[in-house]
């Protein structure tokens, strides 16, 4: 009961986020980020990643995000964060950040990848400002240089 009462704030915000995603999840949208952009993130093919790893399918789960076992680097951090020093945790942030940044643009330049992906033309926003363009400009495509 302790540990409950001193990660409650954790606990409340990751049982949010996940109803949240499971909402989305209903509606036919994997991705808010990529169904708001038409951008991948650098997070992109993570839940399947993982769902590939709870049934044993390792390769497949690398194929889908290189790094799929660096969440679980990062859930002892977060919950004995206040542990440690105040500059290891920064570090660790930092250098995790940039690892992810790193694969993101590899994979992002990779014509072969077909996890991570840059379509704006497939976004919510290009969509709906398109839409706009059209109904009140008679334009048609609200950006034509892409």
């Amino acid at each position: 009961m302790k540990y409950i009462n001193q990660h409650k704030a954790a606990i409340i915000t990751i049982a949010t986020v996940s109803g949240f995603y499971l909402i989305l999840f209903s509606q036919g949208i994997t991705c808010p980020i990529k169904y708001v952009t038409g951008i991948s993130c650098a997070c992109c093919g993570m839940t399947r990643a993982w769902i590939s790893l709870a049934g044993g399918d390792l390769q497949r789960a690398f194929s889908y995000h290189p790094l799929v076992l660096a969440p679980l680097l990062l859930i002892p951090m977060f919950f004995y964060r206040k542990k440690m020093p105040e500059n290891y945790h920064k570090v660790m942030i930092a250098a995790v950040c940039a690892v992810f940044l790193i694969v993101y643009v590899i994979r992002m330049a990779d014509p072969d990848d077909l996890i991570v992906t840059f379509d704006p033309k497939g976004g919510i926003i290009w969509r709906t400002l398109d839409l706009i363009s059209e109904s009140c400009l008679g334009i048609g495509t609200y950006i034509s240089y892409f």
